[in-house]
């Protein structure tokens, strides 16, 4: 769910972007991006055969990690309450009814009216989320530019992925409001300030991961095009 609006130029030749656009966590996607002049303007192209055209992009698409929000809203979606509720609803409610009844149901530890969900605001990796990451680190493609969501669970996937082992190339990271998701009826998508994120230490059992927030390091500033994007080769 990459919002459509979103303008940088993609004058690098092999691009990530780190947000929450795949089911399995910490998974990778690749797609070609043709850009440059065309009437049709850019185009994607998935898979193996994609023509390899003046102007391609290889951009890979990463998700996060496991978060404490998919965690609870796994548990509420297996537990007899919830089954329960559903099943009453069924009864009662007409199918559109329905459908906005179980969403909230299956959800309801970060919906937007439960008091509680305020606890998993931008929420953060578990200790299996950041062992995900380390796990897939290896697998990572060489790219030279890192677009990266400012949540923290997309903050800490994006370090712990491209952070702490030897690489041929270092990319260059910028924080990108637009590739996050939009935040509507669930709190674990509304993010904290873009400040606080940036100084954002995570608390981590385990000393081997890659120490620090290094994103505070990153680009910040760039949410449009700038000279570095547009003049590369």
């Amino acid at each position: 769910r990459v919002h459509a609006d979103m303008r940088l130029d993609l004058h690098a030749r092999h691009l990530l972007l780190v947000a929450g656009i795949t089911e399995q966590a910490a998974s990778e996607l690749s797609i070609w991006v043709q850009v440059g002049p065309s009437d049709a303007g850019p185009h994607l192209c998935r898979g193996p055969n994609c023509p390899l055209l003046q102007g391609c992009k290889r951009l890979h698409l990463v998700r996060h990690a496991e978060g404490h929000h998919q965690v609870a809203n796994r548990a509420a979606q297996r537990s007899p309450e919830t089954k329960a509720a559903i099943a009453r609803a069924e009864s009662k409610l007409s199918a559109e009814s329905l459908e906005a009844e179980k969403r909230r149901l299956q959800n309801w530890p970060v919906h937007w009216t439960n008091p509680d969900s305020a606890d998993l605001v931008d929420a953060v990796l578990t200790e299996r989320g950041r062992q995900q990451s380390l796990e897939a680190r290896a697998g990572m493609p060489e790219v030279e530019l890192v677009v990266v969501s400012p949540f923290r669970r997309t903050l800490e996937t994006a370090q712990l992925l491209f952070e702490g082992e030897k690489r041929s190339t270092s990319p260059r990271f910028i924080v990108h409001d637009l590739c996050r998701e939009r935040y509507g009826e669930f709190t674990c998508d509304k993010r904290h300030a873009m400040t606080e994120n940036m100084n954002w230490l995570p608390h981590r059992s385990d000393e081997s991961y890659v120490p620090g927030n290094s994103w505070r390091q990153w680009d910040w500033k760039t949410q449009q095009a700038s000279p570095w994007l547009t003049d590369r080769d």
